[in-house]
Parts: structure tokens; sequence; C-alpha cells
């Protein structure tokens, strides 16, 4: 992994784990919303 310009490689991967726990938690929303049989 590259290092950022910041030159904190260890931020850059907690911010891409906030991203991601955001995308999963919208998907999750999204089908509880539709109420979605599959998970």
């Amino acid at each position: 992994m590259e290092p950022s310009a910041s030159g904190s490689p260890q931020t850059d991967t907690v911010q891409i784990k906030k991203i991601g726990d955001a995308k999963l938690k919208m998907r999750r929303s999204i089908s509880l919303m539709l109420k979605t049989p599959h998970c």
C-alpha cells in the first residue's frame, strides 16, 4: 500500500475502514427497508 501524501498510511486505512462500514450500514438499512429475503 502506498503511503498517503500526508505520510500517514494508517490514517488512510482507518478512513477506508470507516467508508466500508458506512457502505455496509447503508446496504443493510436499504435491505431492511426493501425487506429483501436474501441477505
